[in-house]
């Protein structure tokens, strides 16, 4: 081996040798790097949630600010104990094994005074209404305030019995924690069904989602996605500033109010009262667009964005309530236009945390139950229509002699359908229509039939708790106003 060739050796064996004293430290702490930090004595508790606590604030000057601030704003645990509080258990973690996981989980009972001071306190943060995720179905107590979402739960209960206030957050990414949660909380204190688990339903859920649109070929799924990335930004966004709305400091205008304030957003506009229930419904407004739901029943609001409850014609909606069942009714007139009136019907009640829950009677359930009770026919001179019922009894008769030449093949029963609302009564009315062929919008008479019936609301329940079921009754020709002509109908399948 001559000298030129000995150099090159030892060139790539010191070369050699440094890499493996660069490389091997850093794969050792990117593979064996952790974070990790538990705090179990009470008297930490202000240093981690306390007004500038390390787990509470995003403040830049905090040593530990990039690693045990919080994923979601915490408004929920106390920042500092009431004088009376005697803490059963109190346990901080967090765990960082590659993405951050928060477990926070404090009990303590106090007097009367302080009970009702804080329970209160908890009742005013506003909530999501859909905060039923990653499988949980119900509290197992009263559920005093929650935090629902994407990262998890900051959740209040209140155990009355014992005068326990229960706080507990389990917050983490990418839809499940690395936190063994079970083997701190205790399953009493856990959201029935919840699971956050590697590997969970909702995991698993996401996962295929993911799998799914990852294919194809890529500038076709950026093509199709940029509208729906669009809606979800314009949703989300409407969302977040409903779900920030504060009943005590937003502007409430009455129906009086409302044509001069269309030019002001994030309005709340008072749709009713039911004081013997302590119950007050309202009603958001933002872009001239009369969307979202805010019921507030002894301090604790619930909320419905999805609701669209008036159409710009700005008919307000009915309110009934059932004092014997405790349900809530709204009936909606989100469609209007020409030859179209047509409600939403909605009904509401308090589920054990206090919590407003909603049902709604959609236009396909209405079709769904009056699917075979009406058929019509037409005489041989093709002038009159008849609307039968399923014995062939005559229920009205409609003068068709204006489009004599026109096929006719049903009946529309979903363009004039309103609910009338009396208290705890709920009325249909429609009036039905012909639907010609051809013809883009049914066809009405000039001397229009109503048909009326009541609409039952029935208490149930199933392996996720109370729900409602909303049964059309017997039709009748005329209104309710007026005296009518009894046509006993039979119920159909759905109904039953």
């Amino acid at each position: 081996m001559d000298k030129r060739t000995k150099v090159k050796l030892r060139i790539v064996l010191i070369v050699i040798l440094l890499v493996g004293i660069i490389v091997t430290p850093v794969v050792c702490i990117i593979t064996h790097w952790v974070e990790k930090n538990i705090v179990t004595d009470i008297e930490d508790y202000e240093t981690y949630f306390g007004v500038q606590g390390i787990h509470r604030t995003q403040n830049t000057s905090k040593l530990k600010k990039t690693s045990e601030s919080y994923l979601v704003i915490d408004n929920i645990f106390p920042e500092k104990l009431p004088e009376s509080a005697k803490v059963e258990d109190f346990y901080y973690e967090y765990y960082n094994p590659w993405d951050p996981c928060y477990l926070s989980y404090l009990v303590y009972r106090c007097d009367e005074n302080d009970y009702q001071a804080e329970t209160e306190r908890l009742k005013q943060i506003p909530r999501p209404t859909d905060y039923l995720i990653y499988g949980a179905t119900d509290f197992p107590y009263p559920l005093l305030a929650v935090n629902a979402s994407y990262y998890g739960y900051i959740y209040a209960l209140a155990d009355e019995a014992q005068q326990e206030i229960v706080y507990v957050e389990l917050t983490f990414c990418n839809h499940f924690t690395d936190i063994d949660y079970e083997k701190v909380i205790p399953q009493k204190y856990l959201p029935l069904g919840f699971d956050a688990k590697e590997g969970n339903p909702t995991w698993e859920e996401n996962r295929l989602e993911i799998d799914a649109t990852s294919g194809g070929q890529e500038n076709n799924v950026q093509d199709e996605s940029t509208e729906g990335r669009e809606y979800h930004d314009q949703e989300s966004g409407f969302k977040d500033r409903f779900n920030q709305v504060d009943l005590k400091n937003v502007k409430i205008i009455t129906e009086k109010e409302l044509p001069k304030a269309l030019e002001e957003d994030g309005l709340c506009l008072k749709l009713g009262d039911i004081p013997e229930a302590n119950i007050h419904i309202y009603g958001y407004i933002y872009d001239s667009e009369f969307q979202g739901i805010l019921i507030d029943k002894n301090g604790i609001v619930s909320r419905f964005p999805d609701i669209c409850y008036m159409s710009p014609i700005q008919i307000m909606p009915q309110v009934g309530w059932d004092g014997e069942k405790e349900l809530l009714y709204l009936s909606c007139r989100s469609k209007t236009g020409t030859s179209l009136d047509s409600d939403e019907l909605y009904c509401f009640w308090s589920d054990t945390g206090g919590t407003m829950q909603a049902e709604s009677f959609t236009e396909k359930d209405y079709l769904n139950q009056m699917e075979g009770r009406l058929q019509i026919h037409q005489s041989e001179e093709k002038k009159q229509v008849e609307i039968l019922d399923l014995q062939g009894n005559v229920m009205a008769v409609q003068d068709i002699s204006g489009i004599a030449n026109e096929t006719i093949s049903g009946l529309n029963l979903s363009n004039l359908c309103t609910f009338d609302i009396h208290g705890a009564q709920v009325n249909l009315k429609v009036e039905p229509g012909l639907t010609v062929a051809g013809w883009m919008s049914p066809w009405y008479s000039d001397n229009p039939v109503t048909m009326t019936a009541p609409v039952m609301v029935k208490s149930v329940q199933d392996s996720l708790g109370k729900k409602v079921k909303f049964d059309i009754g017997f039709l009748e020709v005329g209104t309710f106003e007026t005296e009518s002509t009894s046509m006993q109908l039979p119920v159909s399948e759905s109904a039953e």
